[in-house]
């Protein structure tokens, strides 16, 4: 995939991603993939009836979201986009990787069952074991009161109408779930930008390419000190088989991009793997209790989803790693270190995307 890279633009309901997605893809060449929202069969029930329509909603977003995934990393492998125009990377608007974030509030105000949830987070875990981390996570931090504003006196969508501060209250402590995790994944850069008032589309270009440059950086030394390490230690001593990685790409080995190919080959062959899926976290939800599955949610929506073995395919490819990283934030530039500390529970568990 030679440097290409996987971007996704996060932020609540309203924050402004779609048109600085837009903005972006233009400026850096990417393939652009905007949230589709005309086709959705139950947002507005939802909005007018959550308990009764919530389930099946998130079940459809994260299969769409899945779907949209997979042809992004189609793109991403190709170097191209549908038309077979050369890109040098892919943007997304909003991704898997934030689906739960709507569902875990979905859970912590009472729209899902027990049941309902156990099944939901299976059948995620699955489909999230199946694909690669983004390079950068960009968030756009709009406060719950800007968002709020924003869809009843900007934008006015329909059905959306009924949404009210709560929930866009809950959706923003939920993304800090999000954030916290992604931070911690030693190849996924996370770039915060304060939101409220929209800012210019070149200066988050700039910053974005800052920040794959010092990506690079570190990937690069990361490289010479395997090299050095394989260097003074035996073949039978050591496995760095997932460590080498492939024409510059800092996400995948040789063996992880063939399954990866294998899996985004179509849309076909994704909703095979989707429809297959789907009724193995159902039959896997039916045996096993949510006790086993989570903690508490509480309000504030900051408690881990998913508590994950990292001996299984899901923990290897996704379980945090201490290390000490930098959280950029857009509008001034500045950084703010990433504590050290020991790793608790979250160390065990599957990232929450």
């Amino acid at each position: 995939m030679e440097n290409r890279k996987l971007i996704i633009v996060e932020g609540n309901i309203a924050a402004g991603k779609s048109t600085l997605c837009q903005d972006l893809a233009t400026i850096l060449n990417y393939g652009l993939f905007i949230e589709p929202t005309d086709d959705n069969p139950y947002l507005e029930k939802y909005y007018k009836e959550p308990k009764k329509y919530a389930f099946k909603m998130q079940i459809w977003f994260l299969r769409q979201r899945f779907t949209t995934y997979c042809q992004a990393i189609r793109f991403l492998i190709k170097g191209s986009d549908a038309t077979g125009k050369k890109i040098n990377g892919v943007i997304l608007d909003r991704s898997i990787f934030s689906d739960s974030v709507f569902a875990e509030q979905n859970f912590v105000d009472g729209n899902f069952s027990r049941e309902q949830y156990n099944e939901y987070l299976n059948f995620r875990n699955t489909l999230l074991s199946k694909v690669i981390l983004p390079h950068v996570m960009l968030y756009l931090n709009a406060s719950p009161e800007t968002c709020y504003e924003r869809i009843h006196k900007l934008r006015k969508r329909a059905g959306e109408e009924v949404i009210p501060l709560a929930y866009l209250t809950g959706l923003s402590n939920c993304y800090q779930t999000l954030i916290d995790e992604l931070e911690a994944q030693p190849r996924t850069s996370v770039v915060l930008t304060p939101w409220d008032t929209f800012g210019k589309s070149q200066d988050i270009c700039n910053t974005i390419l800052k920040t794959l440059l010092e990506q690079q950086h570190m990937e690069q030394q990361r490289k010479e000190e395997l090299l050095a390490r394989s260097s003074t230690t035996t073949a039978n001593a050591v496995d760095v088989d997932d460590e080498v990685l492939l024409d510059g790409d800092d996400n995948m080995s040789f063996s992880k991009l063939l399954r990866l190919k294998e899996i985004v080959a179509s849309d076909e062959q994704v909703l095979k793997i989707l429809n297959d899926e789907e009724e193995k976290s159902k039959k896997r939800s039916s045996s096993t209790t949510l006790k086993e599955q989570t903690t508490t949610v509480v309000d504030r929506c900051k408690s881990p989803l998913t508590i994950g073995n990292s001996n299984s395919e899901v923990g290897k490819l996704l379980t945090p790693v201490a290390t000490k990283k930098k959280t950029l934030v857009a509008s001034n530039s500045s950084e703010q270190d990433v504590k050290d500390g020991e790793m608790d529970n979250a160390s065990k568990r599957i990232i929450s995307p």
